[in-house]
């Protein structure tokens, strides 16, 4: 690996960021020209009203950045880096440039102005953890706070840093509406509605914003041990890094018996850029093969994002393990549930993305 000035070509991304006090979810992204901070915010940065802690992770990142630049400069002139040592330093900074281009945005804005999704909004009443209400034709229950029920019958969600549920760790935030309607292997499992999402919302930092999930029964060992496994099914809004935008994308994940704890992902169709502010209607049909060939079809607003009925969905493990834990001696329920609301945050690090404010409403479509 080439040494130049003190960054270290070879090292990933995310150590980099880290190393100035950045967020390393926001490290993909594409290239493109960027103006320094200094001629952003040389008359700026000090002006009453700012943001100072994100003015100088702007000057820091600007740093990096100009050492990742000479670096690949160097590389290049010396003619003896490898193909792949150029690739990777190209791709910490492009992904350097990407991350500058979002938080001088960020920056810019005068704090006067930075205005954050309202925690209970005028209209929307909370309501109490473990009330039960049906939507959709199905059977809910409240499993955080923050999940709110407007005078129209719809519902709205909202989250941000530090609001989690009481199982959660500090790195995850959610408000979410858990389902209490069990869906069998092979049953369909359909939802339909109409969603807007807040054009306040900040997603940026998150490594994942879902608003719907489906999850499989939480089956346990012979000793007692939880399998562990991601949701087989998640609409998930994201921030594009390049853009700052949001889009919204699909992932189903699939197991096998033999799997202990995560299982490979699938992203099966996007939406590159999706409208805040305006109501989408959505309308899902999931199977859960339980690993076998299952269906994962999702429309939004009349048009197709996915429809994929030739893939394995869900986990194998809930059919059950050899080694599954017997409950009053009988297998465990192989049932799947739905959950509607806010899941975001990062995979690992002690405390969640610290800019991350989403709300949403949701209605059930008309009948």
């Amino acid at each position: 690996m080439y040494k130049r000035s003190s960054v270290l070509v070879g090292t990933p991304i995310i150590v980099l960021l880290a190393s100035v006090g950045l967020p390393a979810e926001g490290a993909p992204g594409g290239a493109s020209e960027m103006p320094s901070a200094s001629d952003n915010f040389a008359t700026s940065r000090e002006d009453r009203g700012r943001r100072p802690a994100e003015s100088r992770k702007v000057d820091e990142l600007a740093r990096l950045l100009a050492k990742l630049q000479n670096d690949l400069t160097e590389m290049r002139a010396a003619g003896t880096a490898s193909s792949a040592e150029l690739s990777e330093a190209q791709a910490n900074l492009d992904a350097a440039r990407a991350l500058l281009r979002q938080m001088t945005a960020l920056a810019a804005t005068p704090q006067s102005e930075a205005k954050a999704p309202a925690a209970i909004a005028s209209g929307f009443q909370e309501l109490p953890i473990g009330a039960e209400i049906a939507i959709a034709g199905l059977k809910w229950a409240t499993q955080t706070q923050r999940v709110q029920v407007g005078l129209e019958g719809n519902y709205r969600f909202s989250a941000k840093a530090g609001e989690r549920a009481t199982f959660d760790p500090p790195r995850k935030i959610r408000t979410e509406l858990v389902g209490l309607t069990p869906f069998s292997k092979g049953q369909e499992i359909r939802l339909t509605g109409t969603f807007n999402i807040d054009p306040k919302s900040v997603f940026v930092g998150a490594e994942w914003c879902s608003i719907v999930q489906i999850h499989q029964a939480d089956t346990r060992r012979a000793d007692g041990s939880f399998v562990n496994a991601s949701p087989m099914f998640s609409l998930d809004l994201l921030s594009d890094p390049a853009t700052g935008r949001p889009y919204l994308q699909v992932r189903g994940e699939t197991g096998r018996g033999e799997q202990t704890t995560y299982s490979p992902m699938r992203i099966l169709g996007r939406i590159p850029d999706i409208e805040l502010g305006r109501d989408h209607a959505l309308d899902l049909i999931v199977v859960d093969g339980h690993g076998d060939r299952g269906r994962i079809a999702v429309w939004i607003d009349g048009k197709m994002l996915v429809d994929r009925a030739d893939i394995p969905t869900g986990y194998e493990y809930v059919d059950l393990l050899a080694d599954a834990y017997r409950v009053r001696g009988k297998p465990q329920p192989t049932t799947s549930y739905l959950k509607i609301g806010i899941y975001a945050g990062k995979g690992t690090g002690e405390g969640p993305p610290e800019a991350v404010n989403v709300a949403f409403t949701f209605a059930e479509a008309a009948r």
